[in-house]
């Protein structure tokens, strides 16, 4: 029975789907691949009826859509082979892939014309791709499964105290909003020739304590986000899984089920969480409200689309828009929070100003010609770029996103019936020269070294510190608000490489000496 069953098409749709999960297991949220999926299979099979209305065999309908869908996702891995996305012509530098997509149209073109020539009713190419199908998906699921029964017995949220001694007076909103990749203020001057005092003195205007000797305790937003909404450091888990693993399924289940999260649940706060475009942070499950962008994607999906020849044509300025919409739904959204009548707790991850880079400096939008991408350290590469092109990108974007962020920080003030708690914080630097596998020590500052800002209202600036890092922040924010007795911990920063994330490396000293030696000079 099961021979006769032309199902293949269905499984040549989630194919792709499950592929990139099974290599992504550990970043993504299963209900986000799960509507991917169901989305692609509503889409394949109104094809599936179209085709069909035209051929009018079951069997050749769903080997033609099989063929189709594998070579439509398949595209996307090809075209990443050739080492630029620009070439030299005789008339001049084009993208590799005006000249690739008619070649691989026609070949594919003539593969499905052999298919459709097939005498109705063959029952052996579509039996051989149920198989074929069925195989490529077992071949992903197993490593699924075993990934999570890996971690699935291990508990890796191990509470720094008990929240329910807190005191519960004086509720405020907390807004902790995350400007990805954002540099301390010395940084941009030295390393980008761009002076951002107007920006800092705006938030000191406004009330913020500005750290500015802060470091970011990681060179990885997993690392940082799951540090600092634990308010500890996630060393422990190179003990656990191993220095070589590249399992980031802990650090997304730290930021998930978070220990911040689940003490500000107990005095009644609403959790608010915007959609950024990162799959670590937007889908977080102790959310009661998620402030969505209209056109928003998920990165997920954003890779996704990236494996398709759309990418690579119209629909690649459709990405960079999407995300540009994701930015700014952001800015304008969140001082609407503010009219909520229950406490709230806001986790904004704005990833901006790291790349890519879709602004100038007066918000004008940039149009980027090479695939979109979220990489930051091999931007370069990608881009086909130089590193002074990265500052230069770089410096328009944080100048766009600080005056936007301020405008949006007054908002937030404004509207608020009592003044809120604000966090303002990158959770690690750019990376213009920072390379993920043996950084200089410059590199390792030009990462590290981020903007971090407090608006704690009615708390004396004395409580705070210059070099204050964000393991400490909601320790100081709990010690202060909530009358509990939560020491700091010491602010240190540990390097490791992107895919070994675990293999950390102290450089605290390293960057101590580093930063001493060149004031002095």
């Amino acid at each position: 029975m099961i021979r006769k069953l032309p199902f293949n098409f269905i499984l040549f749709t989630i194919y792709p789907v499950i592929f990139l999960y099974a290599h992504n297991v550990d970043k993504v949220s299963f209900t986000v691949v799960a509507k991917t999926a169901l989305l692609l299979l509503v889409l394949s099979t109104g094809i599936f009826l179209l085709i069909f209305g035209l051929c009018k065999d079951v069997y050749k309908t769903a080997s033609l859509l099989s063929f189709s869908l594998f070579f439509f996702f398949l595209y996307g891995h090809v075209a990443v082979f050739s080492p630029s996305i620009f070439i030299e012509t005789p008339f001049g530098v084009i993208n590799k892939n005006y000249l690739l997509l008619p070649i691989w149209f026609l070949g594919v073109a003539s593969i499905l014309i052999t298919v459709f020539k097939i005498p109705p009713k063959v029952l052996s190419l579509s039996y051989f791709l149920n198989v074929l199908g069925c195989l490529l998906i077992a071949t992903n699921v197993v490593p699924i499964g075993r990934h999570f029964l890996s971690v699935s017995q291990k508990d890796f949220n191990k509470d720094v105290f008990e929240p329910s001694t807190l005191s519960k007076e004086n509720l405020r909103d907390i807004y902790y909003i995350i400007l990805d990749g954002h540099a301390r203020g010395d940084v941009l001057k030295d390393m980008y020739q761009y002076d951002n005092k107007k920006f800092v003195e705006e938030l000191r205007n406004l009330g913020f304590y500005v750290a500015d000797r802060s470091r970011s305790n990681y060179t990885q937003t997993y690392l940082s986000v799951a540090s600092t909404l634990n308010m500890k450091y996630v060393n422990y888990l190179s003990e656990e899984l191993g220095e070589k693993s590249d399992n980031r399924n802990p650090l997304a289940s730290l930021i998930n089920d978070n220990v911040v999260i689940s003490i500000l649940r107990q005095f009644g706060y609403k959790i608010v969480t915007f959609e950024s475009g990162w799959s670590g942070t937007e889908n977080l499950k102790s959310a009661d409200s998620i402030v969505r962008s209209k056109y928003g994607f998920s990165e997920f999906q954003n890779v996704l689309l990236s494996f398709t020849p759309l990418a690579y044509v119209g629909a690649e300025d459709f990405r960079y828009d999407l995300h540009r919409w994701t930015i700014r739904n952001a800015f304008n959204q969140l001082p609407q929070i503010a009219l909520i009548s229950d406490p709230t707790f806001t986790y904004a991850h704005i990833l901006s100003p790291h790349p890519p880079f879709v602004f100038d400096k007066d918000g004008t939008d940039i149009k980027q010609k090479a695939p979109f991408s979220l990489n930051d350290p091999t931007w370069k590469y990608l881009y086909d770029r130089s590193s002074s092109d990265y500052k230069a990108f770089y410096v328009g974007q944080v100048e766009f996103i600080d005056n936007a962020i301020t405008n949006t920080l007054e908002r937030i003030i404004e509207n608020s019936s009592k003044s809120p708690i604000i966090i303002l914080q990158a959770d690690h630097g750019p990376a213009s020269i920072y390379i993920s596998e043996n950084p200089s020590i410059e590199g390792v500052k030009e990462r590290t070294a981020i903007l971090n800002a407090y608006y704690f209202p009615e708390i004396d600036e004395n409580n705070l510190y210059s070099t204050i890092s964000p393991v400490n922040t909601f320790r100081l924010l709990f010690s202060k608000y909530f009358r509990k007795d939560v020491s700091l911990i010491e602010d240190e920063v540990f390097v490791s490489p992107f895919e070994r994330p675990y293999d950390f490396v102290n450089v605290t000293n390293e960057l101590d000496f580093f930063e001493a030696k060149n004031n002095d000079g």
